[in-house]
């Protein structure tokens, strides 16, 4: 559920990209989604913890790390998205700072 929530706001974000939706678009659907992202990570972390992983297996280590990657990834981005609703709506990407820009892309590619 945290995957397909967090899929369906990056598919807005790229599509603000591209010009195809308004910036505060994405915006509504991620309020609406953040509780279901964050609460399908907590429900993945704690049934992940009853199935007691072998931490000695490489796959379990992998799994493990990219869990902890985008978890720190959800929340660096949310002062990017902050900064991002300061803005008028007919800002587009290409009108943004580079840092911000990069941020954004080093995100969604996360």
């Amino acid at each position: 559920m945290a995957f397909g929530t967090s899929l369906v706001v990056d598919w807005l974000a790229l599509l603000w990209v591209f010009r195809r939706i308004d910036l505060h678009a994405p915006g509504g659907l991620e309020n609406a989604a953040r509780p279901l992202i964050w609460g399908g990570l907590a429900l993945l972390m704690a049934s992940g913890s009853f199935l007691h992983p072998d931490l000695s297996k490489p796959t379990t280590v992998v799994k493990l790390l990219c869990v902890l990657v985008l978890t720190i990834n959800g929340l660096l981005i949310v002062p990017v998205i902050h900064s991002l609703a300061a803005l008028p709506d007919s800002r587009s990407f290409r009108g943004l700072n580079r840092r911000l820009r990069t941020r954004l892309f080093v995100a969604l590619c996360i």
